[in-house]
């Protein structure tokens, strides 16, 4: 038994998709579509809110690194960064 090369994809542990949406934006949608029902809000105006905010959200996304998101919460102070730095959105440390 030898061992072979093998092509592995590029984007193999990439986000997953769902309806051609990542599951950040799926989820964004999903939300949108919730609160215009909830508010009783006109369709036509539900559809310009998600395709408004899909063209702001897309080019806010193009422009960060992959995973930006996941990083927020550290970057606000929502979670400890671990034991020494509990908080994320301190920038400098002065000894």
């Amino acid at each position: 038994m030898s061992l072979r090369p093998l092509e592995i994809p590029d984007d193999i542990d990439g986000p997953p998709f769902l309806m051609f949406l990542e599951m950040d934006e799926f989820g964004f949608l999903i939300c949108i579509i919730f609160a215009c029902l909830f508010t009783g809000t006109n369709f036509f105006l539900m559809c310009f809110l998600i395709f408004l905010f899909f063209k702001i959200y897309v080019k806010y996304k193009k422009q960060s690194m992959s995973g930006f998101y996941l990083h927020h919460p550290y970057r606000w102070g929502i979670i400890p960064l671990n034991k020494y730095f509990r908080n994320g959105s301190i920038m400098e440390y002065k000894e």
